[in-house]
């Protein structure tokens, strides 16, 4: 991935980091969103994210650039109905609700296995 991401194991979710350059939630320093919709923000339009069982996808455009965020050869599985994001200032957060909860992926994590 050319982006720079990071993977934090948070029990029953893992959540991905990913900055991107100039983008601003709208209203205050955060806002969220629920699996069913796309994350807002002031500047930028959405497309996804896309969640399944193995990967995601999203498309972001801020100010004219486009930034392509995918996975879709996750090493363990994902419930894509229960996954969301987050938009923060200068980063996306989408957060993988773990198809087995008790499972640490923190060797899969630093092995770049996500």
């Amino acid at each position: 991935m050319d982006h720079d991401t990071e993977y934090n194991d948070l029990g029953d979710t893992v959540r991905v980091r990913v900055r991107v350059p100039g983008l601003e939630p709208e209203g205050g320093s955060c806002c969220g969103s629920d699996s069913n919709a796309e994350p807002r923000a002031k500047n930028a339009t959405f497309d996804g994210p896309h969640f399944e069982e193995k990967g995601y996808r999203v498309k972001v455009t801020v100010n004219k650039r486009s930034h392509e965020i995918a996975e879709s050869n996750i090493e363990n599985a994902i419930v894509p109905g229960e996954c969301y994001s987050q938009v923060k200032t200068g980063f996306l957060l989408l957060f993988l609700k773990k198809k087995s909860p008790r499972q640490s992926w923190e060797s899969t994590i630093r092995a770049g296995h996500l």
